[in-house]
């Protein structure tokens, strides 16, 4: 089992007052080794085709034009310089699709 509570206090004058959440997880182990199933493995060469192949995919799957959305995403990101301040997320979003 696995407890987390994260408490935040909320500035109200006079009072004292916290936003908090609790989390919860509970995970039953295996009782032995041969009920264990192992996930299968991830490649680890996800090159920039198979990539885009699965953004397309999910852009159809909710839609939309998939290979379309994506060259127009590209080529927008690609107008912008990666030197421009955009975040940690910016840029890896900049270099995904540059």
């Amino acid at each position: 089992m696995i407890f987390v509570a994260l408490a935040f206090p909320i500035d109200l004058p006079g009072r004292d007052a916290y936003y908090s959440h609790f989390f919860e997880a509970i995970h039953s182990l295996p009782s032995n080794q041969t009920s264990f199933e192992y996930p299968p493995l991830v490649e680890r060469d996800m090159d920039r085709q198979m990539m885009y192949e699965a953004f397309e995919r999910k852009i159809k799957a909710h839609g939309f034009p998939g290979k379309s959305c994506l060259l127009r995403t590209i080529c927008e990101i690609s107008q912008h310089s990666i030197e421009e301040p955009n975040g940690v997320l910016g840029e890896i979003i900049h270099i995904i699709f540059t």
